[in-house]
């Protein structure tokens, strides 16, 4: 048996299992990964379907606008340029009848560029197989994560794992790779604010490790920033812009403890109780402090070693929560509701458990058997719920190529889309 050195990077050891995983395997990988996305809810491709605003504002404005206008469009308060580009793809590229698919593809592709950049990542705590696969899993099986699934509206937030995964790994790679990274460093904020909290880790990184290359990443991500912040950030009204320390302890508590530890329906009674009593003025200090001592241990384990990688990722994670909590439309005590903008904590939850995972590669003991136990607990979660959405509406809805045939029949008609209760207004075909 081969002794492979120990090395560092990224401030964690390798250790002496490295994986071998050749480019087939990784290819091989992330078309599983992508078919397992796929699965999940089935329905979506095979009766077509157009998520919400997706269809309502998007495509109803590709429709209608030239796509120079739409392309760059802002909406909800800011650019979401992917959902734009996805939009305009579907109105120009194909017939109405296979529109929906244009966008469910676009998504897919943003969905899968995580699983890219863990298999090609180089990373110290992902260097064996089963850690690969362990974050393959952390992205393809959380709970109550429906709502980001196969859709552009919500890619943002897998530009935010992208992001990231980035911080958490090495600067320096491949001459592909590193284009790759800087243009989703440079697209993320493009498509809403949830990329550009990590810009002061960017830098802080750089300046710590006097890494050029994590200054190209800094700039990328700077450059997408400004161009989001300077042409096209507003403030939306619906949103909340606040939140209490109290009620944001008891989310996370609910959306980061409980949820992945329990499944989404086994938490819907300690949850809805948590609610109630933030809605009747009183403060359920129980939760909140087991949500703040839980977090404050976890920081205190992953701090002690700042400069690594699981505490880049935590801080990640905790970062986007906070920011996906406090601009929450119609947020607040609403986010306690377990099926109520499952979107907001997707990629906080999932660079939460990439620490975790980042911990468990680290083989220091207790911290790194503790964390490998957790991480196989949430996995275990995940797939158990995997095939059973928190909520049916995000599973099925219309069949859109027999709502087009009744459009084509009835200019009239409105075309229903997901989830139940939206339409689609086109003009005459």
């Amino acid at each position: 048996m081969v002794q492979c050195s120990k090395r560092r990077a990224g401030g964690i050891q390798a250790g002496s299992e490295v994986a071998n995983v050749t480019t087939k395997l990784r290819i091989t990988l992330t078309l599983l990964f992508a078919a397992l996305v796929c699965l999940r809810m089935p329905d979506i491709l095979l009766h077509g379907r157009f998520w919400a605003e997706e269809g309502k504002v998007f495509f109803e404005e590709a429709w209608r606008l030239p796509a120079g206008k739409v392309l760059f469009a802002p909406y909800g308060g800011y650019l979401n340029l992917v959902a734009n580009a996805g939009a305009v793809g579907a109105r120009c590229l194909v017939s109405v009848e296979r529109a929906p698919y244009v966008t469910t593809a676009l998504a897919l592709v943003f969905q899968t560029c995580p699983a890219i950049l863990i298999l090609w990542s180089g990373a110290s705590w992902l260097r064996s197989r089963w850690a690969i696969v362990a974050a393959l899993l952390i992205l393809a099986t959380p709970a109550a994560s429906e709502e980001v699934w196969l859709q552009t509206l919500h890619s943002q937030f897998h530009l935010a794992v992208c992001a990231g995964l980035i911080l958490a790994m090495p600067a320096q790679s491949g001459r592909w790779l590193n284009a790759f990274r800087l243009a989703l460093l440079a697209l993320g904020p493009l498509c809403g604010p949830a990329c550009i909290v990590l810009l002061p880790f960017f830098a802080l990184r750089a300046v710590i490790e006097k890494s050029q290359a994590r200054w190209w990443q800094t700039a990328a991500l700077l450059a997408g920033s400004a161009l989001q912040i300077g042409l096209f950030l507003s403030v939306e009204q619906r949103r909340s812009y606040h939140i209490d320390a109290s009620v944001l302890a008891g989310v996370m508590l609910v959306r980061h403890l409980l949820i992945p530890l329990v499944g989404s329906r086994r938490a819907v009674p300690l949850a809805d109780w948590i609610h109630t009593r933030f809605v009747a003025g009183a403060i359920p200090w129980s939760a909140v402090m087991l949500s703040c001592a839980s977090f404050a241990i976890w920081i205190w384990v992953v701090l002690r070693r700042w400069r690594e990688d699981p505490a880049w990722l935590l801080m990640a994670g905790l970062t986007v929560a906070a920011l996906s909590y406090y601009g929450a439309i119609y947020g607040g005590t609403n986010l306690l509701n377990v099926g109520f903008g499952l979107r907001y904590s997707f990629a906080p939850q999932a660079l939460m458990s990439f620490s975790l995972l980042a911990l468990a590669s680290a083989r220091r003991g207790a911290v790194s058997y503790a964390a490998a136990t957790l991480l196989c607990w949430l996995i275990v979660v995940g797939l158990a719920g995997y095939f059973t959405p928190s909520s049916p509406i995000f599973a099925h809805g219309p069949d859109w190529r027999r709502e087009v045939a009744a459009w084509r029949a009835d200019p009239c008609h409105r075309l229903a889309i997901w989830p139940s209760g939206w339409v689609m207004d086109l003009p005459t075909p």
